[in-house]
Order: structure tokens, then sequence, then C-alpha cells
């Protein structure tokens, strides 16, 4: 894989490419391809789930398009025990549910999260290589968030939608990787936190799946934001657990294998970020000592990786230390993909256990988020969506606002001078309905004062179903509007 550092496009209408907003959106776009996305000329069998450019290759011959993902790469290669040994770590982020911290967070209807990640962790010595594969994703559950200077959980989804999207979301988990580990690290000290943990855990028990074991840690309590060190001996608990789920071997030479990895870790905080890359990291780590013990190497003779401490920097060997900051850099690029930020908690994870530079990156980052967040996240969702085909995404209802996701229907109606309407509904707080249409190039909105308004003039028009069509919504703010009027927009 190469990574992307600078893009070109093509235009295909000169005339048109001049158009500001256009120019505006390609330098977007170049933007988004700058960073977090890497390409391969090898013809590789990889899940279509990661692969970012599948929309834009669609009408150009297989020979001529290359594979494109959105991710982390990045190796190292260090001599132990006279051997030479390599390690990569190889981070996927999924297409099915993709965007920004913002505008994606839970789950949909299709069984995929936000912010769902594939690291693979693959170490060679010689001939020999062993592959671990270990993902994130949000909590498989309805739920958003909003406001901005405090930001408020949300859930929105019924009970039984709740449980229906997890146990679909847990089926194509096993069906790729046979079992699956899930580690909650959310803080149900924190009531928002809570509730999520509490809603996750419903569905756990009402799926009863021998399939999938549900663990969870908090975190933060355990921490306490300073002492990260302790979080090794959770590992260790759980050490017969990831030991059992083995990992890929393989000869590159007589292409044997030796072993496969049957079963998957899926661990996840609130975003899937800070927490999270930190508690991978060790699984990793000790997920690496397996792997070069099965290849006749031993990276601190009998001591056991997980009991060093990160502060005793003489007994810690480089491997190890170039280890950590691969990971750490790992955590920072997924965590700048979803947040536009590096991680809170790189510090820790580099082995920098130096309380001041603790308190300095819980000050900073979630200072950048809140900028990234709301104000540059827009531009980069819509990025997003134009290289993947998505096309507009919805607007997120406010707080007390309500979306009625009825089916796309076409309007046929006589007494206004925009016929064969594409149409959704949206109601706002205010009690106002309005229907946000698309009558061939045009867009229009349709606002109805009230319900009983709305309702009767529904009930007077000619309602057909269509398939595969797009009308956008929008919310109007506090204007007084009348009875049915037809505005252009």
């Amino acid at each position: 894989f190469f990574h992307i550092c600078h893009t070109v496009l093509l235009p295909l209408d000169p005339v048109n490419y001049r158009d500001e907003e256009l120019t505006q959106a390609i330098g977007n776009i170049k933007e988004l391809l700058s960073k977090g996305f890497y390409f391969t000329y090898e013809r590789t069998s990889i899940d279509l789930e990661y692969q970012w450019n599948s929309y834009l290759c669609k009408d150009i011959p297989q020979q001529w398009s290359l594979l494109v993902i959105q991710g982390f790469i990045d190796q190292f290669q260090v001599y132990q025990d006279g051997k030479r040994v390599q390690v990569a770590l190889i981070a996927r982020r999924s297409t099915r549910s993709p965007g920004t911290r913002q505008a994606q967070t839970g789950i949909s209807k299709d069984g995929s999260v936000a912010n769902f990640v594939e690291t693979e962790q693959i170490v060679s010595v010689a001939n020999i290589r062993c592959s671990f594969k270990i993902v994130r994703g949000s909590v498989p559950i309805f739920w958003k968030e909003s406001g901005y200077l405090i930001k408020q959980l949300e859930s929105y989804g019924t009970e039984k939608e709740n449980n229906e999207s997890l146990e679909l979301h847990f089926k194509q988990l096993i069906k790729k990787y046979e079992r699956v580990v899930c580690i909650n690290l959310m803080n149900t000290s924190k009531k928002s936190e809570h509730n999520l943990t509490q809603q996750y855990e419903q569905g756990i028990q009402a799926m009863n799946s021998d399939k999938v074991k549900y663990i969870y840690y908090n975190f933060d309590e355990d921490t306490k934001g300073i002492d990260f060190q302790i979080v090794n001996k959770q590992i260790q608990k759980l050490s017969v657990f990831i030991k059992n789920l083995q990992f890929d071997a393989d000869d590159l030479i007589t292409n044997q294998v030796y072993m496969k990895q049957k079963g998957i870790i899926r661990v996840n905080c609130l975003s899937c970020l800070d927490r999270t890359n930190f508690y991978q990291q060790r699984i990793g780590l000790l997920q690496l000592d397996y792997q070069l013990q099965s290849m006749g190497i031993k990276i601190l003779g009998n001591q056991n990786i997980l009991d060093f401490n990160d502060s005793d920097a003489k007994n810690v060997a480089p491997l190890i230390t170039l280890f950590k900051s691969l990971w750490a850099d790992h955590g920072d690029q997924i965590s700048l993909l979803y947040s536009g930020t590096g991680s809170v908690h790189t510090n820790q994870a580099r082995g920098r256990m130096n309380q001041f530079f603790q308190i300095l990156g819980c000050g900073i980052v979630p200072l950048q988020r809140f900028y990234q967040n709301n104000f540059t996240e827009h531009t980069r969702q819509q990025s997003i969506t134009h290289i993947l085909g998505l096309g507009k995404q919805q607007v997120r209802p406010d707080e007390d606002d309500q979306f009625f996701n009825l089916a796309f229907t076409k309007l046929e109606i006589s007494d206004i001078k925009y016929p064969n309407l594409l149409f959704r509904t949206y109601k706002s707080s205010r009690d106002r309905w309005i229907i946000h249409a698309q009558s061939d190039d045009k867009l229009i909105a349709i606002f109805c004062h009230n319900s009983d308004s709305y309702l009767q003039k529904i009930q007077n028009l000619n309602v057909k179903r269509i398939d595969n069509k797009f009308a956008y919504i929008h919310e109007l703010g506090k204007q007084n509007l009348q009875s049915l009027n037809n505005i252009q927009i």
C-alpha cells in the first residue's frame, strides 16, 4: 500500500469546472483524500466494506482501477534475539456507516455501526507471518449526540428496534469472525454512558447467543485518568480468552497454513477513540508476545510482557517502545479521521506517564475537538458522501423535533405550479409541518402552519409510491409561515 499525498481531479466539463461552489467542493475532497487514504497496485482480495473508491470506479474497467482504503498503515523492523522482526499495523475504516463524529453515531437498521474499524497486527520473522485482527465500533444501539458546549446523549430507538439491529450487527460479525468477545469501556458513573450501557447489555441478553461474550470494564474509574498501568492487570485476566482466539499464521514460501484466528475482540468506549485505542494496544501487546513466542522469540525472557512498568525505561526492550509508538500513531490517525483531532491518551499509549503531559493532553485535545465538531465537520462529511456516492445527508433534528420516515412518494397536484413532487415530511417542535420536495431540477418547500392544515392538504392529494428517489429534509427556523405556501429555494 502507498499513502495518498496528492490528488488531481480532471474535469469532464471544463466550462462548469470554474464554478465557485464546485471548485470549493473539489478542494475539500482533495483535502480529505490527503489524510488517511492508501492505495495499492496489487489485486488483493479485500472486503467491499472497506473499499472507499468502489463508487468512483463503478464505470471503470476493473483492470484500470486501484484499491483505495481509509485508515492507517505503518510498520517498523527491529532485531530481537539476533532475528529480524517486522511489525505492521493496517487499519481499515468501514464505508457502511461512514462519517464524522457529529454525523454518525450508534447503529443503523442494516446492522452497521459508526466508526467501525478493523485493525490487523502483522508480525513477520523470516518466512513466517502471523496476523491478528481486532475491531472497534460505536455502541450498537440507536443514539445521537447533540449540543455544543455541553454534549448530551440521547437514545431514540425503541427496545425492539435496538434489539433487532443489535442482533443483526452481531450476526454479521459472527458470520465473518465465528465468535465475538465484546469489551465495553464506558463509564457508568456518568448518567449518559450508564443509560447506553444498560441498553447495550439488555440487547446482548435478549440476543442470548453462545457465540458472543460480553465484558464490562470501567476504564475511567479504574485508571482515574492517571494510572494507566493498571489496565495491564485487567488485560491479564482476559489472557485465556485472548490466547484461545489464536491468530493467523502461515509460511510465505510454501503457503502452508499453521493456524487460523477463531474469533474477534470488539472494543468500544463512547466514541471508540481514546480509551478504545489504549485498551486495544495492550491487547495487541499481549498478542505480540504470543506471536513472537510461536516463532521462538521471547521479548522479556521469562517475564510476563504485561508485568513491566512503563515508567521503567531501562527495562523496556526497543521492540516494545517501537510497538507502543506504532499503536499510538494508529490511535491518533483513527481519531483524526473521525473527530478531526488526535487521541487524548496518545502520551499514555507511547509510555509517557508524566502527569503534566496527561493533563495537557486532556485539556488541549477536547478544545480542538470542540472547534472541529462545530466548525469543520460539515465540510468533511460532505466530501465523504461525495466520494462514496451517498448524496446529501439528512439534517439532524433538534432535540424536540421529529422525523417521519415516510416512503418516498409522488404527488400529483393540479392546483399548484409544481406538479409531480418527490417529497418527505418533517415536523418541527413548533407544530409546523414542512414538505421539502424536489421537482425536476427545482427544490421547493411546502409549509403547513399546523397539523390540521397539513392533513387536510395531504388527504386531497393523489399519492403514488416510487423507488430510488431522493428528497432533502430541511429545518426552517422561526419564520411565521402561512398555510401551504410555495417557495422556490
